[in-house]
């Protein structure tokens, strides 16, 4: 037997709450596809654009940068408006290397998603060929993707060395970044874990003034409720379970219906209240002795 508060427990059911709810989709996605030319990526931003013909410069559509540059500065992708999987190609040229290649970091963030170490892309890219380096990742809303040439000096190095002076004449490395190119969210919709408890549940418009919102439509929401907990339980649970307890569970959601309650506030409740067969206090879980993880519920 293990020892549960009811602090603990607590915390378990809202837990599953969020769970749940995150599940449930409130808004259609809204698909992106954008691709920056080289000179857009370094209009776009004010310190990027400040080191014209000092650390970078233009080349046609494209731009030459022979420093690393700043995460404060970064050469990058446009924001994601939102979470999801994105696919992002880049359209790069390693110059002047002297014939090795140029490695190049991918990594991503956001205002308030710092980088992760783990996250991070390395490639190499072969002198002064042009290579298409795609990624596809996931990604917080207001993120984006960022490269940079690995090796290259400094922008402090670069804007001491006096073969760098000027720019124009600069024969040592650099990355030509012609274009980037991001599209999604690439992820399935509605997801994988709607359609496993809410199977074909449709959604529809739920706000009148915004076409983009979602919620549960139900043409008759107790049977609906019924059917919904019957494929959750043994999930939750881990193992088959008896009518009397399923039961338990939709007089829940069944009376959350009777109070007027809506259909997804209904099933958040039922699939998220505490076992009548579980204390408040006490918690009783099997090992699956095989793979040595706790299996299912007592």
């Amino acid at each position: 037997m293990l020892d549960v508060s009811s602090v603990h427990l607590l915390r378990y059911q809202e837990a599953a709450e969020r769970a749940i709810r995150s599940a449930i989709p409130k808004r259609k996605p809204k698909p992106m596809k954008v691709r920056l030319t080289g000179r857009e990526i370094v209009e776009k931003g004010s310190v990027l654009r400040s080191q014209v013909d000092k650390t970078l410069r233009y080349n046609g559509d494209a731009f030459i940068t022979s420093a690393r540059t700043y995460n404060s500065a970064p050469v990058a992708s446009e924001r994601v408006t939102e979470s999801g999987r994105f696919r992002v190609t880049f359209s790069l040229t390693a110059v002047g290397t002297g014939g090795r290649p140029l490695p190049v970091l991918i990594a991503h963030s956001g205002y308030t998603t710092p980088e992760e170490i783990a996250n991070r892309r390395v490639h190499d890219l072969p002198p002064g060929k042009q290579r298409l380096i795609v990624e596809e990742l996931e990604l917080n809303k207001a993120e984006i993707v960022r490269v940079n040439g690995w090796d290259l000096p400094s922008v402090r190095q670069l804007v001491s060395d006096p073969d760098a002076s000027p720019l124009a004449s600069y024969t040592g490395p650099g990355l030509k970044v012609d274009w980037i190119k991001i599209e999604g969210p690439l992820d399935e919709f509605p997801a994988a874990g709607y359609r496993q408890l809410f199977h074909d549940i449709p959604l529809a418009q739920s706000v009148a003034w915004n076409p983009n919102s979602l919620g549960l439509v139900t043409t008759d929401p107790p049977v609906d409720a019924e059917r919904v907990l019957r494929r959750f339980l043994p999930v939750a649970f881990r193992r088959p379970v008896e009518e009397s307890l399923v039961q338990y569970y939709v007089q829940i959601a069944h009376a959350q219906l009777e109070r007027k309650k809506p259909f997804t506030e209904a099933i958040v409740a039922a699939c998220t209240a505490a076992p009548r067969a579980i204390s408040p206090r006490r918690l009783s879980m099997r090992a699956d002795c095989e793979l040595g993880s706790f299996s299912s519920f007592r």
